[in-house]
């Protein structure tokens, strides 16, 4: 590796916000909820990560299953979100040295909306890349691929970090440094990622 790191791509999920491990025990409240109706459900969104309507496929699996609860009940699973404060104020220390720093997440259309809209994580940030929008999900190295050309960087000059490690891959393979965290690992650790590349973040 040559040259500094211009910009930082955070992943969202177990990154920079947690999603509790509560979806069973919130389901079983809803009568028809079983393990076979939640795998079609994760089944059904995948796709929808390049695009679609996942109320609609949530409510068709749910149709399926006998699931006796209002979509929109169902769907406030997925606005089950807390930002992770630790992993934010390490986004804008890096971002008030001159590091840029831009989302790089999975989502659907409807958690892209609550993310965007409600959280307003696109106002800390200098840019998001959602794989709705690009039409490319990870860990596909075009989904990389295609936010260096928007960026117009190399991808020396840009740092992933994800706490999967085939979108890892994904990014090693389209060029890109490439770190696996997520914050069960701790800040300090995400600490010392960062420095391996050359980003000191001041502070706790």
């Amino acid at each position: 590796m040559s040259g500094p790191v211009r910009a930082v791509l955070w992943d969202a999920d177990q990154v920079l916000q947690d999603n509790g491990d509560g979806w069973r025990a919130e389901y079983d409240a809803f009568g028809g909820v079983t393990d076979a109706f939640l795998e079609d459900v994760w089944r059904a969104e995948l796709p929808l990560m390049v695009g679609g309507d996942f109320p609609a496929a949530l409510g068709e699996v749910a149709r399926r299953h006998g699931v006796d609860a209002p979509v929109e009940t169902l769907l406030s699973r997925w606005r089950s979100i807390v930002p992770l404060d630790g992993s934010w104020q390490v986004v804008d220390r890096l971002r008030s040295a001159g590091v840029r720093c831009y989302l790089a997440t999975n989502q659907q259309e409807y958690r892209r909306a609550h993310i965007a809209a409600t959280l307003g994580y696109d106002d800390r940030v200098d840019g998001a890349y959602y794989s709705c929008d690009l039409g490319l999900a990870k860990p596909d190295p075009a989904f990389f691929r295609a936010i260096l050309d928007d960026l117009r960087l190399g991808g020396d000059e840009v740092l992933f970090v994800d706490d999967r490690d085939d979108n890892v891959d994904g990014a090693r393979a389209a060029g890109l440094r490439a770190e696996r965290w997520d914050h069960h690992d701790g800040l300090d650790a995400l600490h010392r990622l960062l420095d391996r590349h050359g980003l000191v973040v001041a502070g706790p």
